[in-house]
This record gives C-alpha cells, structure tokens and sequence, in this order.
C-alpha cells in the first residue's frame, strides 16, 4: 500500500525488498535513535529486521497493523506504522522515528497528518493514542502540534535498556480531529 502525502513525502508499506535499505538507516542512526527506541538491540543484522518485515505483512494481511516506511524525496528516512487496532473499542495507536538528519522538516508532522486521515477515513477508527517517553520533547512535539489531548502519564511504562521510563499518553477523537480541521478551513 502506498499514501501520497505531498510532494515530496510518501508512505509505503514495509516491504521484503526494502529490508537492507531500512537496515542501512536504523544501523546509521542507531546512537540517535537508542536513546527513546527499545527495539534497536533485536536487530542486529538485516536478516533480523527481514524477520520484522514479514511479521508486519502478516499483520497487515490480518488488518491488525500497519507498518510504513516514509519516503522523502523517494529516499527512505523513517517509519510510521499504526499500532494496538481494536476494531472492537475502534481505536489505535501510532510510533514513528525518523532519520536524525531529517529532523527539522516538517516530515513527521506531515505522515502523521496522512496517517491520521487513513485511520479515521479508511480504518473508520474513533481514537488514536500516540505514547510519547516523558523527558523526549521531540516526540512530545508531535502530538502537540497536531491539538492531540495530553490524557495523563504511564508511570514506568517502557523499559528502555534496564531503566524505566515514564511515557505521557496523548489521545485524539475523530471529532475532535475534524472540528480542528474545520476551524482551519
């Protein structure tokens, strides 16, 4: 699956073929990306994100999730993928991290806004959570900007190399989504 979000970004569902170009990005911002990503030390090898990379087709052949690679000027530089769908409670949750050198344009900003719009428009969806770790005020940034309500704070959430963390939880409603979008227009 492929979202165009603008002229310069596009999102594409992770693919077999594109495992040692994403392994390539992780393995050369691993240092910038440790510091709030637990996940860095499982993959060690490309085979190893080769592994992730079907995991996530199988969860999007079962529509459980969704995983994006996000394309800047057709140059992979991060990943957003939509997370936790409870089709039951009509709710999801979305992670992302981007390239360290591509911080700073507007492009998580941008994949987010798209992603939002396919769960609310596509996923019919009702709620989205993003989790952002307490002290990583460039996640927190995200949300924020995109008028997400801050719910609260998860009290040691998230292990991240032998030390817990606190995660805020900031949530937003398709209402809420569209009444923003419509006192823009």
């Amino acid at each position: 699956m492929e979202l165009i979000v603008d002229n310069e970004i596009t999102l594409k569902t992770v693919q077999l073929s594109d495992v040692e170009i994403r392994y390539k990005i992780i393995n050369e911002n691993r240092d910038f990306l440790k510091k709030w990503l637990g996940w860095l030390d499982f993959y060690k090898k490309s085979d190893d994100l080769l592994e992730y990379t079907k995991v996530c087709q199988e969860k999007e052949k079962n529509k459980e999730a969704y995983a994006f690679g996000i394309y800047y000027l057709n140059e992979f530089v991060g990943c957003i993928e939509i997370q936790e769908i409870n089709y039951r409670n009509q709710k999801c949750e979305i992670g992302y991290w981007l390239s360290e050198r591509f911080n700073g344009k507007g492009i998580m900003i941008r994949s987010c806004k798209a992603i939002i719009n396919y769960i609310f428009n596509n996923l019919k969806l009702n709620k989205i959570s993003i989790l952002a770790a307490t002290e990583n005020y460039s996640s927190q940034a995200i949300p924020e900007k995109l008028n997400f309500i801050k719910e609260g704070t998860l009290m040691d959430n998230e292990c991240l190399y032998g030390k817990f963390v606190d995660n805020y939880i900031y949530e937003i409603t398709r209402k809420i989504w569209e009444e923003n979008r419509n006192e823009k227009n």
